[in-house]
């Protein structure tokens, strides 16, 4: 019970993923929320959608933009939030098992360090 109670209040704004054609990729995009006392990580996310989700982020290298696999995870601070947008932080999307039209929800299923596995809804919105 104790362990419980301690746990930082994480949730999330307005999930959104663009939409995307069968075998194609898409993208979730979200506001990561920590009301708690102590940081937190987002170390994977999941859905069913698609074969393969990975956390990405954009960067810069030169005068080229190209996206790297985050392996660490994403730290949220404590009393703080983390806005995974376009050309930052985002939840790839690979491998689609079916098309994602304008208006569709689906879950992800987003796992922290110290909170566990949360389930968001992700509605499908012009890309």
């Amino acid at each position: 019970m104790v362990a419980h109670e301690s746990r930082a209040n994480l949730g999330s704004d307005s999930a959104m993923a663009a939409g995307s054609h069968s075998g194609m990729n898409g993208v979730v995009y979200l506001t990561l929320k920590n009301d708690g006392g102590s940081a937190d990580r987002l170390l994977r996310a999941q859905t069913e959608v698609c074969t393969v989700t990975e956390i990405h982020r954009t960067m810069m290298k030169g005068d080229r933009m190209s996206m790297q696999h985050v392996t660490g995870g994403i730290e949220i601070p404590a009393h703080g939030s983390v806005q995974l947008k376009p050309k930052d932080y985002h939840i790839m999307l690979m491998g689609l098992k079916r098309s994602l039209a304008v208006d569709d929800s689906f879950a992800v299923q987003l796992e922290f360090e110290k909170n566990g596995v949360k389930t968001v809804f992700s509605r499908v919105r012009e890309p």
